[in-house]
């Protein structure tokens, strides 16, 4: 490992560490989800993240919070059908994690989504569960 590598790696540690120390302080929801996507998403070097969560309706999908995404880009998006054709939707239906490598895969596994964010960025999109039960994702 060289030495850029290693600081690069000790780095990633201190933010992921970061994050963990204010999830610990995290005292309501909304501490909870401000340090998964504030801190979170830098810790994973991400452009952006957001998180949503099944409905009580069990139908719907309902954004709890998001950042570094353009307002354009989330507007009609505060809440949508579980069924949608969307990585989100998948990974709340199924349990399973999406990794999508780039904008023209998504559009090809998701053409729902081809007049949306036209960046060339990676996606992941992971299941949040509690004893087995996913009840969102991120």
């Amino acid at each position: 490992m060289t030495a850029t590598e290693s600081s690069d790696a000790a780095d990633r540690a201190r933010r992921l560490q970061r994050v963990a120390e204010l999830l610990a302080e995290a005292i309501t929801p909304q501490e909870v989800l401000d340090a998964i996507l504030t801190d979170g998403v830098k810790a994973a070097e991400a452009r952006a993240g957001s998180i949503g969560v099944l409905g009580e309706d069990g139908k719907t999908i309902e954004i709890l919070a998001q950042r570094g995404y353009a307002a354009s880009a989330m507007a009609g998006w505060e809440s949508f059908a579980l069924d949608a054709p969307t990585p989100m939707s998948e990974v709340i239906r199924t349990g399973d994690a999406i990794f999508i490598s780039d904008v023209a895969e998504r559009n090809r596994l998701y053409p729902s989504l081809a007049d949306r964010g036209q960046d060339g960025h990676a996606l992941v999109v992971v299941p949040l569960a509690v004893e087995g039960r996913v009840f969102g994702a991120m």
